[in-house]
């Protein structure tokens, strides 16, 4: 397992904080609950190995991450609500894994996020319509879960790229067919 850490120096505290954290490669274990104290990290991507467990649920402790990135690994369990605190996140993707929750309605508080992408997981319930909050988004992937009921048209903004095929959506509102609809870039999804 390739395990990279970057650190800065602090310049408030004169002290030193872990600011990355990559886990990448052929390493397992769980992930330590103790990482939503690194209060400073700004980017942590776990990916391409057997690191299990849960996100930790005090995750929005870390009010600096601008990127969270799980890929292809056996995490479990649920995405926490508290994670609608990470005012600062650009991109959020957990894809490929056994989170098995519902999409927190608290990622819509989420204003500087850019990329949502929550495909191949567990994922059950609606798609929340608290994302329409999110107003600089331009790419939602929510395919290959176990979503469903109705389709929230207005979460689509102009130019986005939006996916969300091989779920259970089962309603899709006749209003997405008028022409004062943004222009989306790009909506693949399926019904039924």
């Amino acid at each position: 397992m390739e395990l990279h850490v970057g650190w800065d120096l602090d310049k408030e505290t004169n002290e030193y904080r872990v600011k990355e954290l990559v886990y990448s490669g052929s390493g397992s274990g769980k992930l330590p609950q103790d990482i939503a104290k690194l209060t400073k990290l700004r980017i942590l991507w776990i990916t391409d190995n057997n690191i299990s467990g849960t996100i930790p649920k005090d995750i929005g402790n870390l009010t600096d991450l601008e990127l969270l990135g799980i890929y292809q690994c056996p995490m479990y369990g649920e995405i926490p609500k508290s994670i609608g605190k990470l005012k600062k996140l650009h991109t959020l993707w957990i894809s490929k894994t056994n989170i098995s929750s519902s999409i927190p309605k608290e990622i819509g508080k989420m204003n500087t996020l850019e990329k949502l992408d929550l495909s191949d997981n567990q994922l059950t319930g609606e798609i929340p319509t608290e994302l329409k909050n999110v107003q600089h988004i331009n790419s939602i992937e929510l395919s290959r879960n176990h979503l469903s009921g109705r389709f929230p048209i207005e979460i689509l903004h102009p130019n986005m790229i939006f996916y969300c095929e091989n779920n259970d959506i089962t309603e899709l509102p006749f209003d997405i067919w008028k022409d004062e609809l943004p222009a989306v870039r790009q909506c693949f999804m399926e019904i039924g």
